[in-house]
């Protein structure tokens, strides 16, 4: 969903993640209602297709100085001369990296009224856990094999060939989870 949001004054970071489903009725709402930002609801923005102008487009449409959006599923941030996009990666799958993690973004926000700084951070956990709850749950097998594996089972072949390779998507702070509670 598109949602502009006001930051009081006295925030210092907000942690912002995106899940593995979009809810696309709601968002064609809201589009139905405001506008036409982004072009289509279920538009992926990838790095490699997407380029500057498309981005200050955005930001100048919306009249934002930054866009967090998840629907591709890939961490990404790209500053450019109007403000930033940033591709927040997906908590419920691994970034197609060949690891163990998921990703979300922080906004940083410095005092003095500055734009917010967008960062990605990388969050390791055990994987097996909820690879066993999927499996119990009856998901497909390919779900859990995507936790286990770090990559995409499913769906790879809708990424860009620039995207497609298992290789690092971002080189930033990590978290690492030091309890996995899974309750079905």
């Amino acid at each position: 969903m598109i949602r502009c949001v006001e930051i009081a004054a006295a925030a210092g970071t907000i942690a912002l993640c995106g899940g593995p489903y979009s809810n696309f009725a709601a968002v064609e709402a809201f589009l139905a209602a405001t506008g036409d930002i982004p072009d289509r609801v279920n538009e992926f923005v990838w790095e490699s297709k997407t380029d500057d102008a498309a981005i200050d487009a955005w930001l100048v449409g919306l009249g934002v100085q930054g866009i967090c959006a998840t629907h591709s599923g890939l961490p990404w941030i790209r500053t450019t001369a109007r403000g930033f996009w940033c591709n927040v990666g997906v908590l419920g799958r691994p970034p197609h990296e060949g690891t163990r993690s998921v990703s979300y973004a922080r906004l940083d926000f410095a005092t003095g009224g500055n734009a917010p700084r967008p960062v990605l951070v990388r969050l390791d956990y055990d994987a097996a856990p909820v690879a066993a709850a999927m499996r119990t749950e009856g998901l497909p097998e390919a779900f859990a094999q995507s936790l286990e594996q770090g990559v995409w089972t499913t769906c790879s072949a809708i990424l860009p060939p620039a995207e497609r390779g298992v290789a690092a998507r971002f080189d930033t702070p990590t978290t690492t989870t030091t309890t996995t509670t899974i309750t079905t």
